[in-house]
């Protein structure tokens, strides 16, 4: 068996047992293993592991948890002098670019069966599996899905004047993870959006916008005499809106972005993302009832 030769400019590293290098138990992995159905991931965590890198690195050990790896050259001449003789190695054969990807040569030793052959091994960090992750994660981001309260039960507007609640039914976390695992690599990191704050705009004219926290938006039940603060009145109908009908209402929901990885953790760039609703606001018309022909009487005319 012919083995692509191994450099001696590389670091020297000792053998590395494939079992110690499972990967540590960790809150950011939980969930890790549903699977991305593309369908309500609220809560969970979506694992894209084969879409980093196209998949390209996975396994690499044949499932044989016997395998050590090693590229410090004095030790793979030791493993196999025939293949190795004394002197230099060719430095061109030390390491590769694979679609914008360094890969390093190692030897492969494994047992039960027995193998004995070379790997390129990925030099990645979990840093590396961020920027991916992260397109990932706000591909995954839902619109906020608006619920009014407070609305007349029958007709389904609201009242000017009169409170009403507004509230946010996908107020869930969302995480995505990847892992690479190759060889003797192992990394992984874990992206988490968590919905922070609701911005509610009523769009009537000279109307303000109104902020809440999520936890807020995601509470149950409403009383207009006491409102929330995710809550708004109205000082107009919407007989004044555009088509005299209802006013278009936009509701943004604000996504921290945090992640765990392998390398530590942090932060990302916040992610907003929108929705609209059409909501109609009426007047509130006072009732008169008319008891007698004089006003004395409660009577209608003077």
């Amino acid at each position: 068996m012919r083995l692509t030769r191994i450099s001696a400019g590389l670091v020297a590293l000792t053998l590395i047992p494939l079992a110690s290098l499972v990967p540590p138990t960790s809150s950011a992995l939980a969930g890790a293993g549903d699977s991305d159905t593309g369908g309500d991931v609220r809560g969970t965590t979506i694992d894209v592991s084969a879409r980093i890198f196209g998949g390209r690195y996975s396994g690499g050990s044949g499932g044989n948890s016997t395998c050590q790896y090693s590229n410090d050259p004095e030790r793979i001449r030791a493993l196999m002098p025939e293949e190795y003789p004394a002197g230099p190695l060719p430095a061109d054969e030390l390491a590769r670019t694979v679609n914008g990807i360094q890969e390093v040569q190692y030897v492969r030793v494994c047992h039960s069966p027995t193998i004995v052959d070379s790997i390129w091994v990925p030099q990645i960090t979990a840093t590396d599996l961020l920027p991916a992750l992260y397109d990932a994660m706000r591909a995954q981001l839902e619109s906020p899905q608006v619920q009014f309260q407070g609305l007349d039960p029958e007709f389904g507007w609201a009242y000017v004047t009169v409170p009403f609640g507004f509230r946010v039914g996908n107020t869930g976390p969302v995480s995505v993870t990847a892992r690479v695992s190759f060889g003797p690599l192992f990394v992984w990191a874990t992206m988490t959006a968590r919905p922070d704050a609701i911005t509610f705009d009523p769009g009537e004219p000279g109307g303000r916008s109104v902020a809440c926290s999520a936890a807020g938006a995601a509470a149950t039940g409403f009383d207009s005499e006491r409102p929330s603060e995710c809550s708004y009145t109205y000082s107009h109908s919407s007989s004044v809106a555009s088509g005299g009908r209802t006013f278009v209402t936009t509701t943004e929901m604000t996504y921290q972005i945090s992640y765990e990885s392998s390398s530590g953790a942090g932060t990302f760039p916040a992610v907003t993302t929108t929705s609209s609703a059409d909501l109609a606001v009426a007047e509130v018309q006072a009732l008169v009832t008319c008891t007698g022909p004089r006003p004395e009487q409660g009577g209608c005319s003077g």
